[in-house]
This record gives C-alpha cells, sequence and structure tokens, in this order.
C-alpha cells in the first residue's frame, strides 16, 4: 500500500490583476500579528483598514520589487524588495501609494506604526545595509496555514539569493514564524523588545548557501 505525498504548490509571480486579491489574503493573514493588533486595536476596525493598508505595499512591490504567489487560488504571499543601502524615493511611494497609508489609518495608528518602524529599520540598518533582498510580507490564508504553503512561496527568491550570492533579511513579531524561517537558513541576529509597545521581534539574516 502506497501513501500520496503532499504535492508542493507552483509559484509564480504577482499578476498585475491579482494585486487585490493578493492585499486581501495579507490583510487576513495579518489580522493578529502583533504590530498591527497594537497600531488597529480594535478588531473589528483592523479587518475593515488591513486590505486597503497592505494594497499600497504590494503595488510597490509589484514596481520595484519581487511578488510572488501560489498558482491557482491565490492563498499565498510575499513580498521580497532588493535593497542597496535600503534605497526608496518619495516617488515611487507615491506611484505605489504608500504616502497614502497615513490618511487610510488616521493619525493615533500612524503615531503607533512609526513606533515600530523606527524600531525595526534601526536593526535593518544595523544588519543589512548593503545590497540584500529583504522579505517585507509573507502571508497565507489563514485556513491554508500550516501546510507548507508559506515555505514554497519563499523559495524561489530564496534560490535566486543563492544563486546571486545575495543576503536576505527579515524581521517578525510573530514567534510561531521563527522555526520557519531558521528551517530555511536564516539565523536569528537580534531579539528584542520595542519599549513603547513592549513587542518583542526576531531580526533575521541569511547568507547565501
Amino acid at each position: 500500500m502506497t501513501t500520496s505525498q503532499p504535492v508542493s504548490p507552483t509559484v509564480e509571480r504577482l499578476r498585475e490583476d491579482q494585486i487585490p486579491a493578493a492585499a486581501g489574503v495579507l490583510a487576513r493573514a495579518f489580522q493578529n500579528d502583533p504590530p498591527l493588533a497594537y497600531g488597529i486595536p480594535d478588531p473589528a476596525e483592523r479587518a475593515r483598514i488591513l486590505p486597503m493598508f497592505m494594497k499600497p505595499f504590494v503595488t510597490f512591490a509589484s514596481l520595484f520589487g519581487e511578488v510572488y504567489v501560489a498558482a491557482g487560488k491565490l492563498e499565498s504571499v510575499a513580498i521580497w524588495l532588493p535593497l542597496d543601502n535600503l534605497d526608496e524615493t518619495p516617488e515611487h511611494d507615491h506611484q505605489a501609494g504608500v504616502d497614502t497609508i497615513p490618511s487610510i489609518v488616521g493619525p493615533e495608528s500612524s503615531a503607533r506604526f512609526m513606533n515600530i518602524i523606527r524600531f525595526v529599520e534601526g536593526f535593518h540598518q544595523r544588519f543589512a545595509a548593503g545590497r540584500h533582498l529583504y522579505l517585507q510580507w509573507l502571508g497565507v490564508e489563514p485556513s491554508r496555514q500550516g501546510q507548507g504553503l508559506g515555505s514554497a512561496t519563499i523559495t524561489p527568491e530564496l534560490r535566486r539569493a543563492d544563486s546571486e550570492g545575495l543576503l536576505c533579511y527579515l524581521e517578525t513579531f510573530q514567534p510561531r514564524n521563527v522555526p520557519l524561517y531558521l528551517r530555511h537558513g536564516f539565523q536569528i541576529m537580534a531579539e528584542e523588545v520595542e519599549p513603547v509597545s513592549g513587542l518583542r521581534a526576531w531580526f533575521f539574516l541569511r547568507r547565501p548557501r
């Protein structure tokens, strides 16, 4: 008697017409993520806002980075930014709509998010100031988490990093994500608590293999 092995999903680049669906997946995946719950404390308001919040990030990466999704039914999204000295321009932000995020979330949430942004940017500069690939967002539809979709969706860019000799960097505030990244060759560079929010973060770097 033989047992079938799960088939690894095919992963492809995001199409422009898939941007709203990808933003929806990220919104649902990050509904209970600690920084977003801190920034937008009311769960119903958070569920309403997050699709609009995520769309500029997906748009930005589709224009200036790389976005991978599982082929077929869109249930996983990986957003990568190729960065050199964290170079990002106001023109790029405006083109993608990133500059609209403060008005989407409102002044109180914007101030809360700025605490997080300043905190993580300091570690980003410290550990990956030169040319590298930044895994900005990885989200899987909640009903499909723990089934290998996240691993499959980041694999193409990890292979690129290995072939081009590039570092990969990411941070997470979600403890359950830590084993996933360790399995893919990332190393924990720091584990620190953001002092205003009290949220704990892990900062990862992956050297090319």
